[in-house]
C-alpha cells in the first residue's frame, strides 16, 4: 500500500476545527508557511475520513499524507478508485455548509424530543476494526441502532454502496436524509439512493412547523389504469411509524414491493377473467351462429321441398289444360 496525497482535512488551528480543501491551502504560495506552522505546532490536520492525525510530508511540493502504520482508510489505499475520492472528499466538504448544519442541528432537535430513543450522539465515530466512519447523526430507537446521513453533494453509487456496506456489516440501518427532492427533476444521487432502497423510499427532514412529524417520505405508489400497473409519487409525513429490513438493513414507511405484487396479481386476474369472459362470448357466438346455420338448413331444406313439390303439381295441370282444349 503506498500513502497516497489528501486533499481535503480537517484543519485544526487555535483550537478551531474547519474542513478545508487544503489542496489550496498548500499550493505554491503557501505550502511552505503551513509547513512551518505545522513544525512549530501551530496547525495540525485529520483526515476527514478516518479522523487519524496527518502528517505534512514534502517531495515537489509540500502536501499532507496518513502517519507510517496508521490504520486502513480509504483516502490512504493506493488502490482505491478515484471516482470514489472525489465522492469522499465532496461529501465532506459539503458537510460543513450552513444547510447541512441547520439540518443536522434540526435532526438532532427533533430526535431529542423522541421518547424511543435511548442513545443519540452527533460526534460519534464507529469502527469495524479497520476503519471508521462519523455519520451526521447516531441513535438507538427500540434497539434499532440508525446512522442519519444528510446528503446534499452530488456523489457516484461507488459511493453511496461503499457507505451502505460499511454500516450494513456492523448492523446498523443507514437512513440517508436528502433536501427539497424532486419527483420529477431527480440527479444520479437521487436516483442511485431511490433505488438503493428495495422500496424506494425517499426521505426528508420535515420542516413545517405546523407538523411535528420528523420526517418527509416520498414514496411511489402503484395503481391499476385499465388493466396495467402504474406508479405515481406519494408522500406521507412519518415519525418511527417504519418498517426495518433485519436482511437489507433498510428503512422504509410504504412497502412498494409488496403492494406491487398484490396490484400486479390483481392485474393478472382481471387480464384472466376478461380473457375467460371472451372466450365464453366467443363461444357463445358460435353456438349462435351454429345455431343459425342449423335453422338455415332446416329453412333452406323447407324451401326445397316445397319448391319439388310445386314441381312435380305443375306437370299434371298442363296435361288437364291439353284435354281441354282437345
Amino acid at each position: 500500500m503506498t500513502d497516497r496525497a489528501i486533499n481535503t482535512a480537517i484543519v485544526i488551528k487555535y483550537g478551531n476545527r474547519t474542513t478545508e480543501d487544503v489542496s489550496v491551502l498548500l499550493n505554491r504560495e503557501n505550502g511552505f508557511k503551513v509547513r512551518e506552522q505545522y513544525n512549530l505546532g501551530e496547525i495540525d490536520f485529520e483526515c476527514c475520513e478516518c479522523k487519524q492525525s496527518l502528517i505534512i510530508s514534502y517531495r515537489y511540493s509540500v502536501y499532507l499524507k496518513h502517519k507510517p502504520n496508521s490504520k486502513e482508510c480509504a483516502l490512504k489505499d493506493e488502490n482505491t478508485a478515484q471516482e470514489l475520492i472525489d465522492d469522499i472528499n465532496r461529501s465532506n466538504l459539503s458537510k460543513e455548509s450552513p444547510r447541512h448544519l441547520e439540518l443536522k442541528h434540526k435532526l438532532i432537535e427533533k430526535l431529542q424530543n423522541n421518547g424511543g430513543i435511548t442513545e443519540l450522539e452527533s460526534e460519534q465515530y464507529i469502527s469495524n476494526g479497520k476503519e471508521r466512519r462519523k455519520p451526521d447523526v447516531f441513535c438507538d430507537y427500540k434497539g434499532f441502532k440508525i446512522a442519519f446521513e444528510v446528503q446534499l453533494s452530488n456523489i457516484s453509487q461507488r459511493y453511496i454502496f461503499y457507505r451502505y456496506n460499511f454500516y450494513k456489516e456492523l448492523g446498523i440501518y443507514l437512513f440517508w436524509i436528502l433536501d427539497n427532492f424532486s419527483k420529477i427533476h431527480q440527479n444520479h444521487k437521487d436516483k442511485d439512493i431511490k433505488y438503493l432502497n428495495e422500496n424506494q423510499n425517499v426521505f426528508e427532514l420535515n420542516e413545517n412547523k405546523n407538523n411535528p412529524a420528523l420526517f418527509i417520505c416520498n414514496y411511489k405508489e402503484p395503481y391499476i389504469f385499465g388493466m396495467e400497473v402504474r406508479e405515481k409519487w406519494n408522500k406521507s409525513f412519518v415519525d418511527f411509524n417504519l418498517h426495518f429490513d433485519n436482511d437489507n438493513f433498510q428503512v422504509y414507511f410504504y412497502d412498494f414491493r409488496a403492494q406491487k405484487k398484490i396490484i400486479e396479481k390483481y392485474c393478472i386476474n382481471l387480464r384472466l377473467k376478461k380473457e375467460q369472459d371472451d372466450d365464453e362470448q366467443r363461444k357463445f357466438e358460435r353456438k349462435k351462429e351454429l345455431e343459425l346455420q342449423k335453422l338455415n338448413s332446416i329453412l333452406k331444406k323447407e324451401k326445397q321441398e316445397i319448391s319439388e313439390i310445386e314441381r312435380k303439381k305443375t306437370p299434371c295441370s298442363g296435361k288437364k289444360t291439353l284435354l281441354k282444349m282437345i
